[in-house]
């Protein structure tokens, strides 16, 4: 009698089982989500609720097949003044904070921490981002979210996100690399940097962009909800597609980033 399942030595069956457990609990996941989702716009509930049950989840799903990319809570996080712009009116000191929800950022392994480590030491704010919260000094994060709040206008929230986005280039543009010709732009230019707006289920992305004379966001690009499985599923490709831009390109241009300020130290 033959046993049950994929064999000792059998890699292919191995791989095959694997991706379709994985594919199992993609499915329970996203069922759950939705069914939260559903009954959230049903009976109106916080936005901590909504967070908790619903979009922390579905970006969980969206990086667990990478260990090198983490989800964190940064709504508590502060911009450093310095890389505030300085044009914003005084009048709007509320939105200056620029909180925002999540951000999508790279865990650095053993050799690439101590690069950053080694990165920052002399910078004048020890971070690689705009922020001191801890774990962004030297876990750079390269996807914002703006989680909209129940009640919040939608435009308040594009603001927030819009200041947290350009402290993010005001800092990057104070990174030390080497000198540069005139009109050449420097190999760690970032052309553009995604980010996302969450309201109440509903995904949208933008991306933002450093011209060299001012920053400018660009869309929005609906890329999935979770109010049908169908949504679903294409949101959870669409964040996964993001997270293997993080891991390669984003990824990519941090290294460029250090190799360039080698020789400033």
């Amino acid at each position: 009698m033959r046993p049950f399942g994929p064999q000792v030595g059998n890699s292919e069956g191995f791989k095959q089982t694997t991706q379709r457990l994985a594919m199992l609990g993609d499915f329970r996941s996203l069922q759950s989500i939705v069914a939260n989702t559903i009954e959230f716009i049903r009976m109106g509930r916080s936005g901590a609720a909504w967070n908790e049950k619903i979009h922390v989840p579905m970006l969980g799903l969206a990086v667990i097949q990478k260990s090198n990319v983490t989800v964190e809570n940064v709504s508590k996080a502060s911009i450093i003044q310095k890389f505030l712009l300085s044009s914003t009116p005084a009048r709007n000191a509320q939105l200056n904070k620029g909180t925002i929800g999540y951000v999508l950022a790279l865990r650095p392994e053993p050799g690439f921490r101590e690069a950053l480590l080694h990165f920052i030491s002399p910078l004048d704010h020890k971070t690689f981002n705009q922020t001191k919260y801890v774990l962004l000094r030297t876990w750079p994060a390269g996807i914002f979210i703006k989680i909209n709040e129940p009640g919040q206008s939608v435009e308040v929230a594009k603001i927030q996100l819009g200041i947290w986005v350009a402290s993010w280039f005001n800092r990057v543009a104070t990174i030390p690399r080497e000198f540069t010709p005139p009109n050449v732009l420097s190999r760690s230019t970032l052309p553009f940097v995604p980010v996302l707006l969450v309201d109440r289920g509903k995904w949208d992305m933008f991306f933002a962009f450093n011209d060299q004379q001012r920053y400018d966001i660009r869309g929005p690009v609906h890329i999935g909800d979770t109010w049908s499985l169908r949504n679903a599923y294409r949101l959870l490709a669409a964040l996964r597609h993001i997270v293997q831009w993080m891991v390669t390109d984003f990824r990519a241009w941090v290294e460029v980033c250090l190799d360039e300020s080698k020789a400033l130290y």
